[in-house]
């Protein structure tokens, strides 16, 4: 190309606006949208780990229960905690279940 037919192609490109100078709505939409998606991951990731919390108090005192029966002998407390645990568990597991379905 010369010299001559790259300057009438330089000057349409210096007075055409640039797409960064016109404000763009769906940038802005797209923003918000980040911005949704990042609250919704950490709302996420809050509730993953306040279950994890609620699962390792859980082991904790089914833990601190084994040893308690063991040095005890006693079987039925032990049976009570097994069936209260088994309950905490099992919702437990639903909520972490229901945070991969969002």
């Amino acid at each position: 190309m010369s010299i001559e037919a790259a300057e009438p192609l330089a000057e349409a490109t210096a007075e055409a606006p640039s797409s960064a100078a016109v404000p763009d709505q769906a940038g802005a939409e797209a923003q918000l949208s980040d911005a949704e998606a990042d609250a919704a991951a950490a709302q996420l990731l809050r509730s993953f780990l306040a279950a994890h919390e609620a699962r390792a108090r859980h082991y904790a005192r089914l833990h601190k229960g084994f040893k308690a029966m063991l040095q005890s002998g006693q079987e039925a407390p032990y049976r009570e905690l097994l069936a209260e645990l088994t309950a905490g568990f099992n919702d437990v597991s639903k909520q972490v279940g229901g945070t991969t379905r969002q």
